[in-house]
């Protein structure tokens, strides 16, 4: 039974659309609790920390904050759809497979893309990480 939906959350808009719209379709139908994910690498993070004169900030409140996490938090919310909003610093796709690893996690969902062999290996990708890593179902969707 799927109670707990994850949605890795990145900051591509338009990349997280569709991914989105699977997911809540799901949520929806089971009544299933969301938890929008967004996890900030460590560069980025303090970048945000500086652009806005801050020290330090909590990662969920500043999850909570970002304009791809609020339009999804958005849609969720006009398709009836309980969620939460989770945020951490780190390498994303670490970040993410630990969330999942300690948290009653049933499902997850990430957007994914193509890249050649090669990029994945020099860039690295979340999605093959999470898929490789959790030992919960996942969807990827490009």
């Amino acid at each position: 039974m799927i109670e707990t939906i994850l949605i890795g959350v990145e900051d591509d808009s338009e990349r997280m659309k569709p991914v989105l719209a699977h997911a809540t379709e799901i949520a929806q139908s089971l009544s299933a609790h969301v938890v929008l994910y967004h996890a900030y690498d460590s560069k980025t993070f303090e970048s945000l920390l500086e652009s806005r004169n801050l020290e330090s900030a909590d990662p969920t409140e500043m999850a909570s904050q970002n304009a791809t996490v609020e339009a999804a938090a958005e849609t969720l919310r006009d398709a009836g759809v309980e969620f939460s909003i989770e945020g951490a610093t780190g390498d994303p796709g670490d970040e993410l497979t630990e969330y999942v690893e300690t948290h009653d996690i049933d499902h997850v969902f990430v957007g994914g893309r193509d890249r050649s062999p090669t990029e994945k290996l020099l860039l690295g990708s979340v999605s093959q990480q999470v898929i490789i890593h959790v030992d919960v179902p996942c969807t990827i969707v490009r």
